[in-house]
């Protein structure tokens, strides 16, 4: 049900390709896609904000160091995203059905119910096995205000 056993190979090596080629795919499309990129959320978002300007793109897609390190550890790996459209709702929920579609293009187990406000899971099977309960399925995808990205459900920057 969730994708190929990962029996005997870890599951971050044998994720992360798959998860390197939708950033490949989804760069195409002029969004800016970062592989364990910044300390932090915040971080990301402050460095993320002047390349989306210099490069006119239509928003970002990424994970920092912290979500790439617990996913190291066997847990699911959270993929953030934005859109650089002020007040877009549309933007952010077209980006995240785009990062979505790739990841599961890759053969990757998503979780995303549209939520714009949450990041995008990607799924490990070494979670299910370890019958993982604790940590939400989804996260907050988090926004800086530095990067003039509106929230969406509330209509402000």
């Amino acid at each position: 049900m969730y994708g190929r056993d990962l029996a005997g190979e870890d599951a971050a090596d044998a994720v992360r390709p798959k998860v390197n080629r939708a950033f490949r795919a989804l760069r195409k499309g002029n969004l800016i896609c970062r592989m364990s990129f910044s300390c932090c959320m915040g971080c990301a978002c402050a460095e993320l904000d002047p390349m989306v300007k210099a490069r006119k793109a239509r928003g970002a897609v990424y994970f920092h160091k912290q979500d790439d390190s617990s996913f190291r550890k066997g847990h699911d790996l959270y993929i953030r995203y934005a859109s650089a459209g002020k007040d877009d709702l549309k933007g952010w929920k077209a980006i995240g059905d785009e990062v979505k579609a790739a990841l599961e293009a890759e053969g990757l187990v998503v979780e995303w119910d549209s939520d714009v406000n949450m990041a995008i899971c990607v799924k490990t099977k070494e979670s299910y096995r370890a019958g993982e309960q604790k940590a939400p399925t989804s996260r907050p995808v988090g926004r800086k205000p530095k990067l003039r990205l509106t929230d969406p459900a509330e209509g402000r920057e």
